[in-house]
């Protein structure tokens, strides 16, 4: 390789003196536009190849004319371009250079700068598609684009030379120094082949040019600073990709493999290879290559003869292969019998397509999630062999080492595909070969696009920071720009982009696997870290049975057989190692096992009954829960049945209120025709038999003030927990959300049973509760508290806290929360509830408090002298005895041993109300009496306020959306959005409103537009048209929707913009009599979509190119005139009865050039005068001296002329005064 370059190295200075002497001692004088071809033979220069040419006086002795390129022409210094031979191709490799700023192609998409950026761009086609320009030049103006938008490079005009070199090393060194020498480039962007990148990689170097490489740069050799210090790769080399592939083997305890591969074009399997030598040498761990094959070519044949050689040497086998290739291995390996659980296929590849391959679309219709056609599909024959199934199977025992692929970071595949290739037939590559228009039928995007886009951003984002250092040398100061790529880091299409010391990138490989139903997944990753120089591989699965060897039974496979990989090595068993005495004793032992085993097995069977039998009580299956009925539902069973009795699934009289809805948390079914309440938990672990036991103890709890648990569902997801519904709710709910008065015998009460229920759950096998809460004490349709949420702690466990929770947690506990629990964090607890009954308040009244939860939380970890607690504020004044009060306080005393014990609560309770004899029940329908009474006028006061209310509702209902519209709203129904196919669109516009705008006042303005308003509002309801929205002083009113109207709406639209006109003939400013209002109407006929937008503002908006074609008709209109589109001049001749005029042909912008029309009324009273008159002298777009429409700084910032351009109607629109018209060129 060195020799080469250094022949080649040579052949370039001679070829440069010779041409220094043909031309007179003078490079550029007496021939300015000479230059070095290359030959059809690509390996040797020589001079011109000269086709025709023409003599030249002032330079005799420079031969002008055409030089012959291997693929293409270009031309040389011949002032008029001859016209090229038919058979020779007419596509330039290189972009002929343009005069900086003077003449740039019409369409340049970005505003020119004051400094010139040069940008070099080798690249192939034909060697491999996937790298080459028709597949993946157009991620580079994508690129531009962002840099453009983002700033990243300010006040640059960019200008592209792109060559074709399809890999050839040669080539690629005589277009590098061509870009270098003649074209003076800033950057060299490629080539994306190895074999080529090395000699344009030492010409970067010896010229001090940077070079920026893609696609297969995955020679570890290139990340040698030493020899290649201007080189950067975006793509991750294979010396990375070999420690990830002995990242992995090490993960399973791997140590030998064997390798297969092909040669191919682009020398990325070679140099693999290679690199995963190097790797494995370099490694501590003892890894070892027990066969290494390189197909000789793709043949079928060459590959059995691989594989059966493989077979006797290594189980784990480790693949590069030509995506043509793949297929054929599968059906070998199949053919072969190498499909079995034991062997590991580890295919190696960076074109970032998984299991799945780029082909012509037309060959199958099976595509993977990502885009591409699957590895398995036969695309060679025509027709098919009928063998994808064969090798979909074998493809079950592949496991695929690849980059990141476009459609799993999400980015959709088919509009990504479709710009790219529709851009780099554009600016500034305007590629028109046969592959640029093959390719739009290609299935899948292929990697190699996001790394041509990376490397356009990371040459941006270098230069941004160099130039940010020296922004007046930094564009050519190399050390500069040496010392700051390395700092480069941002996230790039192909994932996050961060260079190491030696240039090279940080990777990051995916390891892909099938999995039982043949789709694709990701089951380790393999990073490497910053600092080191080895690959971390990372499971993203729990369980490898059910992911990655889900297809081999759950078994991870061996990397050598117990028997050897020829079958013959197996160890001697026991049995043949002690068969004589093993046969003895089991002779001596046999009768005894057998009377052991007997006993032993009626003793087992029996147990097991008995388990099961006690297991079958809490357990429960999900077919036993169903959903109850709703209530609408029961209306309509009732209709049917014309019956007032209750209906439910099962005959159950219980009907569930709104409290019950489901939740994150709960669910409502019934259960053998109860009603019962479900708790959700995600997380849960396997149940083991001290688990089983804690359910069966649980299920056998039972007290009137413990909340009863009925069983466990397996089956769900997630597991719920059932209990027997609580009618009320919790106490939090009933707290809170009811309006009922609580007083002082009520709140006694609940405190009485809370702490009756917690003295027995003590008392049982639990020893505690854990985690009491308003939350989990539930209040029954008998006023009962019953205690809830206790035992499960498999489930307790595993579950996260929520922030909420803690605020009942005693000060210990937070500040310790692997504190084992005790009575005393329960007896705390207790205290909060018993606070929140008596202040009628949530714990610690966060509703009402200004700090959080976390604060709140941190002060009672926190302590002190005076450490928080709730304010004892009895609610409604209820008699309660001031000694309750006294022993809420000692309960959650700060000192765990300072609060007394519930045994205790309990008798002072039983002494706080020895005086109280009335049953809870009979209290509570007391209670309720009285408050039915109240709530009964309440209900009759409101209903009055509420009809009045609704009908004003109505009225500004009407007014903001159509009647139909509205009232299908409120009937609750969807108004989805409908298409229109003939509808007319009226825009009209204030002339020169903002002048008169500065003459008035604010108030006076107001007056002023309430005024027109009024006046236009009379004409719009007089001919029946819906105006959509006044934007400033501008309107916009359709016809022919909602209601269709046939082609009617072109005459009320007609009619409405004459009455206009009419009505501004006398409408007068108040406060400046001298003043004339004026307008500007456009109209256009066409189809548009209209629909109801957004839900706190809902919006009737119409979309589509007729909305904004009916604003360019108001924008590019004249004052006085009602200018229309050809469509709607079309439409109001076939209606007749109105007299139009022809304007002419006007360039519309977004549109191009249109013929309008003037409309000037009516046949029997024309209203305005004809504009013929002053059409000659009219230009094809008058500047406009009119306020245009433009959007708010907002969607400007998102893109505003886009979303106009598309013809979406805002109600975001507003008018900005423009001091300039934009300039228009006459087409």
């Amino acid at each position: 390789m060195l020799q080469r370059i250094t022949i080649l190295f040579l052949s370039i200075i001679l070829l440069k003196a010779l041409e220094a002497i043909w031309c007179g001692g003078e490079w550029t004088g007496r021939c300015p536009k000479f230059h070095v071809c290359l030959q059809a033979n690509p390996k040797h220069y020589a001079s011109h190849k000269c086709i025709e040419h023409e003599k030249n006086e002032k330079y005799p002795t420079c031969i002008l004319g055409t030089c012959q390129f291997p693929i293409s022409i270009w031309r040389i210094g011949a002032q008029s371009s001859p016209t090229p031979s038919p058979s020779i191709p007419t596509t330039p490799p290189f972009t002929t250079p343009l005069p900086f700023k003077a003449n740039l192609p019409s369409d340049y998409p970005y505003p020119p700068g004051n400094k010139l950026l040069k940008i070099g761009v080798i690249t192939t086609e034909v060697s491999s598609r996937d790298i080459g320009l028709s597949d993946t030049g157009g991620a580079i103006p994508m690129a531009m684009d962002y840099i453009v938008q983002n700033q990243i490079l300010n006040d640059y005009t960019y200008e592209f030379f792109t060559n074709y070199t399809d890999c050839d090393e040669a080539t690629a060194a005589g277009v590098a120094v061509q870009m270098i020498t003649d074209y003076g480039v800033d950057v060299i962007i490629g080539p994306p082949c190895t074999t080529s990148i090395i000699p344009v990689a030492m010409l970067a170097a010896y010229y001090n040019t940077i070079q920026i490489v893609w696609g297969y740069s995955t020679a570890a050799a290139l990340t040698d600073n030493t020899r290649f210090p201007t080189l950067t790769s975006i793509t991750p080399n294979t010396l990375q990709m070999g420690y990830g592939l002995l990242a992995l083997m090490n993960l399973y305890g791997w140590s030998q493999f064997g390798i297969v591969y092909n040669d191919d074009v682009v020398g990325f399997c070679e140099g693999l290879v290679t690199d995963v030598e190097t790797a494995a040498q370099s490694l501590p761990q003892n890894f070892t290559i027990n066969y290494r094959y390189r197909l000789p070519s793709g043949s079928y044949a060459d590959e059995t003869t691989a594989m059966k050689r493989m077979k006797s040497r290594a189980r784990i086998i480790v693949m590069c292969l030509d995506g043509s290739t793949r297929r054929q291995m599968l059906l070998v390996v199949k053919d072969l019998n190498m499909t079995s659980p034991d062997y590991v296929y580890i295919l190696l590849s960076m074109r970032g397509t998984g299991f799945g391959l780029q082909a012509i679309s037309n060959y199958s219709n099976e595509v993977l999630d990502n885009g591409f056609t699957p590895q398995w599909v036969d695309l060679t024959n025509k027709p098919p062999d009928g063998r994808d199934a064969d090798a979909k199977a074998a493809s079950a025992r592949f496991l695929i080492i690849d980059t990141a692929n476009l459609a799993a970071q999400g980015t959709n595949t088919a509009t990504l595909k479709q710009e790219v290739f529709q851009r780099v037939t554009e600016w500034p590559f305007y590629c028109q070969t046969s592959y640029c228009q093959l390719l739009y039928n290609v299935s899948g995007v292929g990697n190699f696009i996001s790394y041509q886009y990376d490397a356009m951003l990371f040459y941006a984002y270098a230069m941004n920071a160099t130039l940010n250092q020296d922004p007046v040398n930094g564009l050519n100061d190399m050390d500069l720009y040496l010392s700051v790529k390395n700092q480069v880091h941002f996230t790039g299409w192909s994932g996050n982009v961060q260079m190491t010391p030696n240039g090279s990138r940080l990777p990051t490989f995916f390891v892909y696997g099938l999995d039982v139903n043949s789709k694709p997944q990701i089951f380790v990753n393999l990073t490497y870290a910053y600092s080191g120089e080895l690959m971390t591989a990372t499971p993203t699965y729990t369980d490898p049975s059910t992911s990655i060897w889900v297809n081999r039974g759950g078994f991870q496979p061996a990397d050598e057989p117990v028997c050897g990989f020829t079958g013959t090595d197996c160890p001697l068993t026991t049995w043949e190692q002690s068969g004589a005495y093993i046969i003895a004793g089991c002779a001596v032992a046999a009768f005894l096992v057998v009377v052991l085993l007997f006993f032993g097995f009626y003793a087992i069977r029996e147990r097991r009954r008995e388990t099961e039998r006690q297991n079958a009580e809490w357990r429960i299956n999900q077919n036993q829960l169903e959903k109850p009925r709703g209530k609408h539902d029961e209306r309509s069973m009732r209709s049917l049945r014309s019956s007032k009795s209750s209906v439910s699934g099962t005959g159950s009289k219980f009907s569930f209120g709104s409290k019950h809805n489901d939740s994150d948390r709960m669910s409502y079914f019934l259960f053998m025709g109860d009603p019962v309440m479900a708790m959700k938990h995600k997380v849960v672990s396997r149940l083991t038999i001290e688990d089983h036991h804690e359910l069966r103890l649980i299920r056998r709890m039972e007290h009137d003030n413990v909340h009863r648990f009925i069983g466990l569902c397996e089956e769900a997801s997630p597991v719920l927990t059932i209990w027997r519904l609580a009618s009320r709710g919790s106490l939090e709910q009933v707290l809170t959300g009811s309006s009922m008065n609580i007083d002082g015998f009520f709140m006694y009460s609940l405190i009485r049973d809370l702490v009756e229920g917690m003295c027995y759950i003590n008392k049982s096998f639990l020893k505690g509760h854990r985690r009491l809460s308003s939350q989990v004490c539930y209040i029954d349709d008998r006023w009962q508290l019953k205690v809830g949420g206790y035992g499960l702690t498999f489930i307790r466990g595993l579950e996260q806290t929520t922030k909420k929770e803690q605020l009942w947690f005693a000060p210990e506990k937070l500040r310790e929360p692997m504190t084992p629990p005790i009575e005393e964090h329960d007896i705390y607890s207790f205290a909060i509830i018993s606070s929140e009954i008596i202040t009628r308040k949530t714990a610690f009244d966060m509703e009402n408090r200004r700090e959080k939860v976390e604060e709140v939380t941190y002060m009672i970890k926190k302590g002190g002298s005076v450490p928080l607690r709730p304010d004892l504020v009895v609610a409604d004044e209820a008699d309660v005895n001031p000694a309750l009060l006294h022993l809420i306080r000692d309960c959650w005393h700060e000192e765990p041993q300072n609060r007394p014990r519930f045994e205790t609560i309990k008798s002072l309770i039983a002494a706080m109300g020895s005086d109280r004899k009335q049953n809870l029940m009979d209290h509570v329908f007391n209670i309720l009496e009285n408050y039915a009474e109240t709530l009964e006028k309440e209900v009759q006061d409101r209903t009055g306020e509420l009809v009045e209310e609704k009908k004003k509702s109505d009225i500004l209902l009407y007014r903001m959306l159509p009647r139909q519209v509205a009232d299908r709203l409120k009937l609750g129904q969807t108004v989805e959005p409908e298409a229109y196919d003939s509808v007319t669109i009226f825009f009209s516009d204030v002339v020169k409103f903002t002048n008169l705008a500065a003459k008035c006042t604010p108030l006076q303005i107001v007056n002023l537009l309430n005024d027109l308003y009024s006046t236009f509002d009379q004409i719009i309801e007089e001919h029946g048209v819906y105006k959509v929205e006044t934007i400033g002083d501008g309107y916009l009113c359709v016809s022919g929707l909602p209601h269709r109207n046939g082609i009617q709406h072109i005459r009320d639209i007609a009619e409405m913009s004459l009455g206009f006109l009419k009505a501004i003939q006398y409408f007068r400013v108040p406060h400046i009599p001298t003043e004339r209002i004026n307008l500007r109407i456009g109209l256009h006929s066409g189809s548009c979509v209209a629909g109801v937008v957004g839900l706190t503002m809902p919006r009737y908006c119409l979309f589509g190119d007729s909305v904004n074609t009916a604003s360019r008709m108001e924008s590019n209109g004249k004052p006085g005139q009602i200018h229309m589109s050809d469509a709607a001049n079309s439409m109001i001749q076939r209606y007749g009865g109105y007299v139009t005029e022809p304007r002419g042909e006007v360039i519309i912008k977004g549109k191009g050039v249109m013929s309008t029309y003037w409309l000037l009324g009516r046949v029997d009273e024309p209203i305005l005068p004809s504009m013929s008159q002053n059409r000659s002298e009219e230009p094809l777009v008058q500047p406009r001296d009119v306020e245009e429409s433009r959007f708010d700084p907002m969607i400007e910032d998102l893109g505003g002329e886009q979303v106009e351009d598309l013809g979406i109607y805002r109600s975001h629109l507003k008018k900005l005064p423009i001091n300039q018209p934009d300039e228009i060129q006459p087409a």
